[in-house]
């Protein structure tokens, strides 16, 4: 039995980490007939702040092998040690450590990178250590060109947009400074919070005065070796990139990546085992019903749409009714949900639902006509326009990252941030319902979970040419 060892940066357990850590969790519950170990850092920091590996357990993965490095000196997300890359760059103690671990077990046939967020640059070189071992990265983000992962620009200054430039002087400029230690004094303080009440508030008052005081600071050519290391190391030691979808290879080979080790590979997901294939909603009626799902933010296009409708002519809108399922703060959002109440000057119906899950979902996107995915970056593969599509609705979006792969249909995309475009091809779409039905003649049939594992399969097979991985050197 072929072993393999997994990496992303957080628990198993945790809610945090996105898409990237549910796809995780969906591949370890999928893969069969594998020995799977599964390994985290940059997560866990405690008051010792000594750098170690521990084992954990997660009940529902009781047959996964699963261990942890605690006090990582990479922190993770990596915006939480963004003026620190000289760290990322230089360190060598995660290198021995999971070099270590790795002999510990025995060695691996596949080492399968989900991430290299909370790892430090050495650990990529591994594979010199170990080279009958397949190293695999599946680029979910664009970490290794972007020390914020989104390619998305001078966010903190309130004027975000798209960047894909390899500008290095203005990296440094794209955060508000953020404290390093400050930054591990509040995730210490956070695993007490339900703990011990009196220890908490003590460090996050800590952790307030070391963000106010001590600014860590980069030299801004460390923002160049950042994005040139990474191409150079990943171009040496892994033996498969796996990109997403086809926009987030391009803007990999863009910056280097070498194109003979780098394919795409749309991840696999549940919904696509239902995949409707048609509209679920009857495209002749007179009403027009759309959709919004995701999160009220800038860089996901949520203002931009706001905008546009706004400019949708009143004889149109007048027919349409829309649903956001976005998730909000009553307190903190106020002037969010008062603009999107705004619409139902002009709009047939206007609704607003605090977020969706897999429980509503369905119900959600029961007759509707058209989604609406607007990002305005680079957005790898948004999971959005996948749920959509397989729940039977179209989709217009953006042409900015992976979603106008899964329509596959140049009516339904527009030019990222130009409103007038947007209007012009959701007008067509409203006046020319026909449309809808044509959509799945091009649309992308989603990946399965079981056809990505038998892509993983083969690849894992290929590289590992049907030999277990040499033992690890000694210490």
């Amino acid at each position: 039995m072929k072993k393999i060892l997994y990496y992303n940066w957080t628990p198993l357990d945790s809610p945090d980490g996105g898409g990237v850590a549910v796809y995780q969790r969906n591949l370890i519950n999928s893969l069969g007939g594998y020995d799977v170990t599964y390994l985290n850092s940059g997560y866990t920091y405690t008051f010792d702040k000594k750098l170690r590996l521990i084992e954990k357990t997660y009940p529902d993965y009781p047959d996964i092998k699963a261990f942890e490095v605690v006090n990582s000196p990479v922190l993770a997300p990596v915006q939480q040690s963004i003026k620190n890359i000289d760290i990322y760059l230089h360190d060598e103690s995660l290198y021995k450590l999971i070099r270590n671990f790795i002999i510990s077990q025995g060695g691996f046939d596949v080492i399968h990178f989900n991430n290299l967020e909370g790892l430090s640059l050495k650990v990529l070189s591994l594979k010199k250590d170990f080279p009958d071992t397949a190293f695999i990265y599946s680029v979910h983000n664009y970490f290794p060109v972007c020390s914020r992962v989104n390619l998305w620009k001078d966010e903190a200054q309130g004027k975000g947009h798209n960047c894909n430039k390899r500008d290095f002087a203005e990296c440094a400029a794209c955060y508000k400074s953020r404290s390093y230690k400050g930054e591990v004094t509040s995730k210490i303080a956070n695993r007490y919070k339900d703990k011990d009440k009196a220890k908490w508030v003590a460090l996050k008052i800590t952790s307030k005065f070391y963000t106010l005081t001590e600014n860590d600071s980069c030299d801004l050519d460390l923002y160049r070796q950042f994005e040139e290391k990474n191409i150079e190391y990943i171009n040496l030691y892994f033996d498969r990139v796996l990109a997403v979808s086809q926009r987030v290879k391009t803007i990999m080979l863009e910056h280097g990546a070498d194109k003979s080790k780098i394919e795409v590979s749309y991840i696999g997901t549940a919904v696509a085992e239902g995949q409707m294939g048609c509209c679920n909603a009857e495209v002749d009626l007179e009403e027009f019903n759309m959709i919004y799902m995701g999160y009220m933010r800038d860089d996901k296009g949520f203002y931009f749409l706001l905008d546009a409708l706004k400019n949708v002519p009143p004889e149109i809108a007048a027919k349409i009714s829309v649903t956001f399922a976005a998730k909000y703060d009553e307190r903190t959002q106020r002037q969010d949900v008062a603009q999107i109440m705004e619409l139902k000057r002009i709009y047939k119906n206007i609704k607003l639902v605090n977020g969706y899950t897999k429980q509503n979902q369905r119900e959600l996107l029961t007759g509707i006509h058209l989604g609406i995915v607007p990002v305005l970056w680079e957005d790898n593969l948004p999971q959005v326009a996948i749920e959509q599509v397989a729940y039977g609705v179209p989709i217009l979006v953006s042409d900015l990252g992976g979603a106008a792969e899964v329509c596959n249909n140049k009516q339904f995309v527009f030019k990222a941030g130009d409103r007038g475009d947007f209007l012009t091809k959701l007008q067509y779409i409203i006046e020319n319902r026909e449309c809808l039905n044509d959509f799945w003649k091009y649309s992308m049939h989603l990946v399965t979970m079981d056809q990505h594992i038998n892509q993983l399969n083969r690849l894992y097979e290929g590289l590992c040419q049907g030999k277990l991985a040499k033992r690890a050197p000694e210490k």
